[in-house]
């Protein structure tokens, strides 16, 4: 629901699809897909081979992908410390980020476009280059220097995806009790559909 928000102050109308979806059709009007927070191991086992498949032609032939934490495990080739099999749609290593005091949830300083940000978290990933592959554009750091988000071009197609929760809304904050002294960040989640989607040109 978080991101089907996001995609209608974006100005796009959302359609949410399932991992077992077959009808390829759904890619024909489509300008991007955008890949919601969850378990990510869960999330690259359940969709099927021709979904994803098709979801990769989509993206090289034009289309964006936005992920958000678990959508931005799944984007890399291997989904986080797992064995599992990711997209592959853009090059960098997805690994857990481990939080001081393992908190379940948490508002995270980052700097993202160079400006310092409160951003939601629960379990993300932090992303690192691949050794003698061109590295992406990295366009928010943690804390600790880590890579939070990162984007770069896929085929004809563009990828942005970040380990945070720019699509939060008020309630999660509001479930684990968390401060957020910058408060919503849904203009970051729109600034990644604009960019993968071209509009950010206009």
């Amino acid at each position: 629901e978080a991101s089907a928000d996001v995609a209608r102050l974006a100005g796009l109308t959302p359609v949410y699809i399932g991992p077992n979806e077959k009808n390829l059709a759904i890619f024909d009007d489509a300008v991007v897909w955008l890949q919601p927070g969850g378990v990510s191991n869960t999330v690259a086992k359940k969709m099927n081979s021709i979904l994803k498949n098709a979801l990769k032609e989509f993206i090289a032939e034009g289309g964006g992908y936005v992920g958000f934490c678990a959508g931005g495990f799944l984007a890399t080739e291997i989904v986080g410390d797992t064995d599992t099999k990711g997209l592959g749609i853009i090059a960098g290593i997805s690994s857990l980020l481990e939080v001081k005091g393992n908190p379940q949830a948490a508002i995270l300083e980052t700097e993202w476009n160079g400006l310092k940000r409160g951003l939601y978290f629960e379990g993300g990933p932090y992303f690192a280059p691949i050794k003698n592959q061109r590295p992406p554009e990295v366009t928010a750091y943690y804390a600790n220097g880590k890579w939070a988000s990162i984007r770069s071009s896929y085929g004809k197609g563009r990828v942005y995806v970040t380990g945070t929760h720019p699509e939060a809304p008020q309630d999660w904050r509001t479930y684990f009790k968390l401060n957020d002294p910058d408060g919503m960040d849904h203009d970051l989640a729109v600034e990644m559909v604009h960019w993968v989607t071209g509009k950010d040109k206009n």
